[in-house]
């Protein structure tokens, strides 16, 4: 028990301090880049967020299937998906005046560099975590913070404001500190050597990709990266309002998915004792309610903390908390959301958790149009307060009626 008990505090302890130098890092790039550098590192940022969703069926088959050709076939075709995705979004924005042409086919070029660093570092986790263990693996994402980390303060330390450096430099130094270890240049050489082979693998992705269960997964993943982090895309696109604002606005944006990415630990305990194996489990409504308190608890003294992160200047002066308020209760609103519908994404039925993501998407996508179009940050925020609560609220009665229902 002690044993369990110490793994499991080492594993919360490095998933913290990953978390933690990742928003440090993100602080410093809003410190060192120009407000539409940042617009735009945000924009890569949410490419890479709907890329690695939109390639959710080829995750789940590397999770099923634990092999060195399936590691191959993972990497690069879900680095693919983040390269195509990320080329669109970034033709939009050139085309819309938000990125000039030139610069953008820069970011799509630098972009793809960090996008290929970024996927690696996901499923060599995935593949440390098959072949050693699960706090091993941890330390691979904790390695790419650190490395970002170092990376952002070093250009902060040049003064030197190119978004190219802050994409380029920390990919480029974690693929070296990678190849340092033995096992990880063994994966990388297994890449290099059968990546033509894996790109021949049409098969692969024609049955992950556009199966019924397939296309699915891939809408609930892009749905939920909607609701969350849609605000960094049309930011990143408009020439409208004022760029610092939208540039501080991105960075306490930052934080709220943090807390939301932090929050969905939650969610890997609840697969476990509220819904398994097609089933409700023993305890899922204490164990539900306790969630729900602690989701609450965490929004409170999120709120209670404003002042203090105003002060430190970790918020900077002109995000209001109505509007810090607005953001944190739209991720506790998206965990509520997931939590409610894990019961019908566990029986495979997931398009029944649709409903509540798409009011979701609307209510995010009146909300920023009051906060760009109308420079009305109060009034949009009040407008997502409300609404969120509302939804995830009649989301969680309604899980609570099936629960009850279940017999548990």
């Amino acid at each position: 028990m002690q044993m369990l008990s110490y793994s499991a505090i080492a594993s919360v302890t490095i998933r913290i301090l990953t978390a933690a130098l990742g928003l440090l890092a993100v602080k410093l790039t809003h410190s060192t880049l120009t407000p539409a550098g940042f617009e735009t590192f945000s924009l890569v940022l949410f490419a890479l967020a709907v890329g690695a969703s939109a390639a959710a069926p080829i995750n789940r088959h590397f999770w099923a299937a634990n092999s060195i050709p399936v590691f191959i076939d993972s990497v690069l075709w879900t680095w693919l998906t983040i390269v195509v995705v990320l080329f669109c979004f970034s033709f939009v924005a050139a085309t819309s005046g938000g990125i000039a042409f030139v610069p953008a086919v820069a970011v799509v070029a630098i972009g793809a560099t960090y996008a290929f660093a970024r996927t690696l570092e996901r499923f060599v986790y995935g593949q440390v975590l098959f072949d050693v263990g699960f706090r091993q693996a941890l330390l691979i994402p904790l390695l790419f913070a650190f490395v970002e980390l170092i990376a952002v303060i070093v250009q902060w330390s040049f003064k030197s404001n190119s978004i190219y450096s802050r994409l380029l430099t920390p990919a480029v130094l974690f693929v070296f500190l990678f190849c340092l270890f033995k096992p990880s240049r063994f994966y990388l050489l297994k890449l290099i050597s059968h990546g033509r082979q894996s790109l021949s693998n049409h098969l692969m992705i024609r049955n992950q990709l556009f199966s019924s269960q397939g296309v699915t997964t891939i809408l609930y993943g892009v749905f939920t990266t909607i609701v969350i982090m849609s605000d960094r895309f049309v930011l990143g696109i408009t020439n409208k309002g004022d760029e610092q604002f939208h540039a501080d606005y991105l960075l306490v944006l930052s934080y709220a998915i943090a807390v939301q990415s932090l929050l969905n630990a939650s969610l890997d305990l609840a697969r476990k004792h509220v819904f398994q194996n097609k089933t409700w489990v023993s305890g899922a409504i204490l164990f539900s309610r306790k969630t729900m308190l602690f989701y609450f608890g965490s929004a409170i003294l999120l709120f209670l903390v404003f002042p203090v992160l105003q002060w430190t200047g970790a918020i900077p002066k002109s995000i209001s908390f109505l509007l810090w308020s607005a953001l944190i209760t739209r991720s506790i609103a998206v965990m509520v959301i997931a939590f409610s519908c894990l019961d019908y994404v566990q029986s495979g039925k997931i398009a029944k958790a649709f409903p509540p993501l798409i009011a979701m998407i609307f209510i995010t996508a009146v909300f920023l149009w009051l906060l760009v179009e109308k420079n009305d940050d109060a009034l949009a925020a009040i407008f997502l307060i409300n609404l969120a609560i509302a939804v995830s609220g009649v989301t969680y009665i309604r899980f609570n009626r099936r629960l009850i229902e279940g017999g548990q």
